[in-house]
């Protein structure tokens, strides 16, 4: 054979054996790289990145012995060292949680050890008596990666962040105990062996019951019947206190006077262990997670601005917050959402948790704070995944301290994925409400912390209602669905799927929105996992998936005209054409760039937006019906300026408000009315399905 035809030959396996290697690091939604160091045996398969507690096996720690044990003194309560190690911290009084800006208290972490090694880690537990071998910590750090100069210097500085949960703090310093004939300066680190030698003491903040965290969603019951609830709008938020200290919400119009606060009792709800379904959640990643309450707004004025306040009996007042209130429905009221799937918490100091994926999502959230203190939005729409707290519930705190300062401002939205809902299909007692997969994706939650932190405009309907839902937003209808459950022709989902989008009135809400977590139109190399296939679950890979989304929920997307679909579940972004699931094929593509544009499409534009802070997936194969795709932390901002036209933009903000627009497209319709279309759904006993109206 001649030498350029070898030479030929070897260009072509090595791009074969590329592609491969490609392909193989995309089979599945969460490849995001290394696993984490403390990880071994059995939990190595574990891709830490999206939950890195996940690294701490709380039976394997170890107590060390109270002989051993040094006071620290008076001022440090409950704090004690041993030979060879010192830890201080400052400050110890964490001051009040309601504080005006309502972050996190950051202190400075010194530790100092004779033989300091690589393996040597800090934990924060909270609260400050927590037994270490039966609850994880709230978030620890690797001491040598913080400051690298502990290795030779023997003293350390860090910084961790500790947000406001309803209890007091401490810290304590671990060293792993080596494995028999290994070199300690050279072990990598794992708690599996690890032992306490130093606690800080307790770290307080003061009246850590108070009322915080303030969320706005859907009022509710809210059954269309000609009344325009736009004005309607629930608070929620999470206290230490329950129902006899006389939780209340306090509004009135912005500026008013003290005289036009309208008070409202709220209501307190709590949820146990018991009420989840497995591991970490009902076991060693439980935490109290004190009260949720809630409280109505009724009668404002829509598209006003509006300020409340929290309290309880006790003298406790949260912040004051500002709420704007959606406009009301019509056909050419100019309406703003933000929309975006995976998020998860970011994290700006030195701890391990949520290290890997930085500040994008903390700083995703400022910008859509940006945004909502601006008046650009009306509600923001986050379509599953939300916290990755995946069983560690100290987490859902941590993720509302994040999110609050948007989610206070404007209603807030949200579905499930398979980071709150997947759990094993025998761990479900109803059968009719498990996963359709089989997976241990939520941590053991199966949703529970979910829809009692996040209410949903379907909760009211009561049972499985709270799972999927449609919601009036100005001259948008959202209609919201769960991919985590039962969505085949004929169930009790695809029923009210099938209803919801045709009750839309184009008179109205001409702009028909539809929402999800896994995708129906993906490019993903991710298309088959036979070996997923188990307890009679269905194929979670996203061609799998997107296949049974096509066969059954896609026809009632070309049905009733939806305008646009959005995913989430693949952490990219990716805009496509206008697809027809009849045929398979786009029917239009878009022309020009930034703005792209469809004309009339006759079938729904896709988005895929799941960037809102998760690790990119990183799995193209550059399909066909794909227009544009990339890996960028954002949210897309979705404005109908009229009947005839809604405007996208793919707002980048890794960096925080002010980020550039890398996609924007337009969508043009005629102005049309469907005379066959319903005004509204009838509500019957049988159906609970209904349209809420924001």
């Amino acid at each position: 054979m001649p030498w350029m035809c070898k030479r030929r030959l070897y260009f072509v396996f090595v791009v074969v054996l590329i592609l491969l290697l490609i392909g193989a690091k995309g089979q599945g939604p969460d490849n995001h790289g290394p696993l984490n160091p403390f990880l071994r045996g059995t939990e190595a398969h574990l891709k830490f990145e999206h939950q890195p507690l996940i690294g701490i096996v709380p039976v394997k720690l170890k107590e060390l012995e109270h002989s051993l044990r040094r006071p620290l003194g008076s001022s440090h309560i409950d704090g004690w060292t041993s030979e060879g190690y010192s830890m201080e911290v400052v400050p110890r009084n964490l001051g009040p949680c309601s504080s005006a800006d309502g972050l996190p208290a950051r202190v400075a972490v010194t530790v100092t050890a004779t033989k300091p090694e690589a393996r040597h880690w800090v934990a924060a537990y909270s609260p400050a008596n927590a037994n270490i071998s039966l609850t994880a910590p709230v978030r620890y750090s690797v001491i040598s990666e913080a400051d690298p100069s502990y290795l030779t210097t023997g003293t350390a500085s860090l910084f961790l962040d500790l947000t406001c949960i309803r209890s007091d703090y401490s810290l304590i310093l671990f060293r792993a105990l080596p494995p028999p004939n290994e070199n300690t300066s050279h072990a990598r680190v794992d708690p599996e062996g690890s032992q306490s030698v130093t606690c800080s003491g307790v770290l307080s903040f003061e009246d850590a019951d108070a009322p915080l965290k303030a969320r706005v969603t859907p009022a509710g019951p809210q059954i269309n019947t000609g009344k325009d609830y736009s004005g309607r709008l629930r608070v929620q938020w999470s206290s230490g206190r329950g129902q006899e200290h006389g939780p209340s919400l306090h509004w009135g119009p912005s500026g008013g006077s003290p005289e036009e606060l309208i008070s409202v009792a709220a209501s307190a709800t709590t949820f146990s262990r018991e009420e989840m379904c497995g591991p970490p959640a009902t076991q060693y990643g439980y935490r109290d997670v004190g009260w949720v309450h809630a409280a109505d707004i009724e009668g404002a004025v829509p598209g006003s601005t509006v300020e409340y306040f929290l309290s309880d009996q006790t003298g406790a007042k949260s912040r004051k917050y500002t709420l704007k209130v959606p406009p009301s429905p019509g056909k050419d009221v100019r309406t703003s959402l933000a929309m975006f799937g995976d998020m998860g918490r970011g994290t700006q100091d030195d701890s391990k948790v949520w290290h890997p994926y930085g500040w994008a999502a903390g700083n995703v959230s400022e910008s859509l704070r940006a945004e909502a203190e601006a008046g650009n939005l009306d509600a923001v729409f986050c379509f599953g995944d939300l916290s990755y707290a995946q069983g560690y519930l100290s987490q859902w705190d941590e993720w509302l301290q994040q999110i609050e300062d948007f989610a206070s401002k404007v209603p807030f939205l949200t579905n499930l994925g398979n980071h709150e809902y997947g759990a094993s299909r025998d761990s479900w007692e109803n059968p009719a409400t498990r996963s359709l997969f089989e997976t241990e994706d939520s941590g053991g939650e199966c949703g529970v912390p979910a829809l009692s932190l996040f209410s949903t405009p379907g909760a009211a309907l009561g049972g499985r209602g709270a799972l999927w839902w449609a919601q009036s937003v100005g001259s948008i209808l959202l209609v919201s669905m769960n991919t985590e459950v039962e969505f085949t022709t004929g169930s009790e989902q695809w029923q009210f799927l099938d209803r919801a989008l045709g009750s839309i009135d184009r008179k109205v809400t001409p702009w028909l929105v539809f929402a999800g977590h896994r995708p129906g139109l993906i490019d993903s190399s991710y298309l088959q996992c036979s070996a997923c296939v188990k307890n009679g679950g269905m194929d979670p890979s996203d061609g799998a998936v997107m296949a049974e989304l096509q066969r059954h929920v896609g026809p009632l997307l070309d049905r009733h005209r939806v305008s646009l679909a959005f995913w989430g579940h693949n952490h990219a972004y990716q805009r496509h054409c206008a697809y027809d699931y009849s045929t398979g094929k786009c029917v239009q593509r878009s022309v020009g760039r930034n703005p792209a544009r469809y004309r009339n499409p006759k079938a729904p534009v896709h988005i895929v937006v799941g960037t809102a802070g998760a690790e990119f997936s990183l799995n193209f194969r550059n399909a066909s019906f794909n227009e544009v795709e990339f890996s960028q932390f954002g949210y897309i901002k979705l404005a109908a300026e009229n009947r005839t036209h809604i405007v996208g933009e793919f707002i980048e903000a890794a960096s925080g408000p002010g980020g550039a627009i890398l996609d924007s497209f337009v969508i043009e319709q005629d102005d049309f009315v469907d005379a066959n279309s319903k005004h509204k759904i009838s509500l019957d006993s049988n159906s609970k399905v209904g349209v809420f109206v924001l």
